[in-house]
C-alpha cells in the first residue's frame, strides 16, 4: 500500500493480490456495499456482494433511492474486517437486480473513516445554510470550514447570530455543483477567530442523520478530496 502525499485520509492499495483478497473476503461474507452516484445526483443504492471472478465484482441490488441505469459509474464503499474501503467503479447490469462492476485500478482504505475532517479551501464556496435555531426560524448562510461524516465547522459572525454551546440547528449544506444535504446539528464547541473581528468558529455535530445520509456525506468528502487534491491521485 502507498500513502497519499501530505494526507492521512486515504491509503491507496496498489497490490493487485491484496485488492482481490479484499473483494473475495467481501463476497464470502456476503457483505453490504453502498453505492452513490457521482454528484450532483443524490441517489444512494444498497447491494450485497455475492461473487468475484476474472476482475469482475457482482453485486445484488437490495435497495435504491433513484433509478438504476443500465450502465454508469458509482462511488462504492464497503467494510472488511471492520475497516472501510472506497473505490469509483464502472458497472453494467447483469440481471434485473444485479450489476457487474469492473475491478478498479485504484482502491482506497479510509484511514479515519467518518471522523476524517476535510479542510475546505477558502476559494471553494461551501456553505451551511441555517433555517432554524432551537426551533425558531432564523435564516442565515455561513462559510463551511471543514466537513466530515459526523460534523463540520462553520465561521459565524457574532453580529449576525450569537450561537452558544448546545444550540440545535436545522439547515442544508451547500457545495458547488452538488445537491443540498439536509442536516440537523448541535453546537459542540466554539473558538474566537483571532484573525477576524466578530467571527467565531463553531464546531457542529450532526444529529439524527440516518445511514444513507451519513454514507452520502462520507462519499462527498471522498469526492471533494479527489476533486480538490486530484494531484495526489496519479497512478
Amino acid at each position: 500500500m502507498s500513502q497519499l502525499p501530505g494526507a492521512d485520509i486515504f491509503t491507496r492499495i496498489s497490490d493487485k493480490s491484496e485488492k482481490y483478497r479484499l473483494f473475495l473476503d467481501l463476497c464470502n461474507a456476503r457483505g453490504e456495499v453502498i453505492g452513490k452516484r457521482p454528484e450532483p445526483s443524490a441517489d444512494v443504492l444498497s447491494f450485497v456482494a455475492y461473487d468475484f471472478d476474472k476482475d469482475q465484482l457482482f453485486l445484488k441490488l437490495t435497495g435504491i433511492s433513484g433509478h438504476l441505469q443500465n450502465t454508469g459509474s458509482l462511488i462504492l464503499s464497503f467494510f472488511v474486517g471492520g475497516e472501510k474501503y472506497f473505490f469509483i467503479g464502472t458497472y453494467k447490469t447483469a440481471s434485473n437486480d444485479a450489476i457487474m462492476v469492473e475491478a478498479p485500478p485504484q482502491l482506497f482504505h479510509l484511514q479515519r473513516r467518518e471522523d476524517y475532517r476535510l479542510k475546505i479551501p477558502a476559494s471553494y464556496k461551501a456553505l451551511y445554510e441555517v433555517v432554524s435555531v432551537n426551533g425558531v426560524t432564523r435564516k442565515h448562510s455561513f462559510p463551511l470550514v471543514d466537513l466530515s461524516g459526523g460534523g463540520c465547522r462553520i465561521n459565524v459572525s457574532t453580529q449576525i447570530l450569537a450561537l452558544k454551546i448546545g444550540d440545535e440547528l436545522k439547515g442544508h449544506i451547500f457545495l458547488p455543483d452538488r445537491s443540498p444535504i439536509l442536516i440537523n446539528s448541535s453546537v459542540r464547541h466554539q473558538r474566537v477567530d483571532p484573525t477576524a473581528k466578530n467571527v467565531m468558529t463553531c464546531g457542529l455535530q450532526f444529529v439524527g442523520a440516518n445511514e444513507l445520509t451519513k454514507n452520502r456525506i462520507v462519499a462527498v468528502v471522498m469526492d471533494l478530496y479527489r476533486q480538490l487534491f486530484s494531484n495526489h491521485y496519479a497512478n
